[in-house]
This record gives C-alpha cells, sequence and structure tokens, in this order.
C-alpha cells in the first residue's frame, strides 16, 4: 500500500509529465506505467484522488470509461 507522500509524489510526477510533454493526464499515466513495465492497478493504486477525478473527467469527453450498471463508471486501468 502506498503512503500518502508517496501518492502525492508520483500524482505531481504525472501532472508534469503531461505539461512537459503537452499530453493529456490520461496520456502521460499510460506512458508511464508501458515505459516502466508497471502493471496498470498497481498505478491505479498511486492516483491521488484530485488526480483520478481530472483523469476521470478526460477520459468521460473521450469516451473511454466502462459502465458498471445504470450510474458507476471505472476507469479503464
Amino acid at each position: 500500500m502506498p503512503t500518502k507522500d508517496e501518492i502525492e509524489a508520483f500524482s505531481r510526477m504525472i501532472r508534469q509529465r503531461s505539461h512537459e510533454h503537452n499530453i493529456s493526464l490520461w496520456e502521460a499515466l499510460i506512458d508511464y506505467s508501458e515505459e516502466h513495465d508497471i502493471e496498470h492497478a498497481v498505478v491505479a493504486s498511486l492516483l491521488s484522488k484530485s488526480l483520478r477525478a481530472d483523469i476521470t473527467l478526460e477520459v468521460k469527453d473521450l469516451n473511454l470509461l466502462k459502465q458498471r450498471g445504470r450510474k458507476e463508471t471505472v476507469l479503464p486501468l
């Protein structure tokens, strides 16, 4: 289980990577996990609530959310 500091550091790094490469947060997250050969479940555990919310908004706009039931949606990680 990652610590609060690890979660915050990871989330800052993803935001910085997104800004530096001029890509979406979602793309930055996927690129990072592929570059470092990290399982998506591990990456998902490192997301802060605010970063998860921002990524959720991005993927909603791209129509990438998986539907579970009537209202529940899940990031495809």
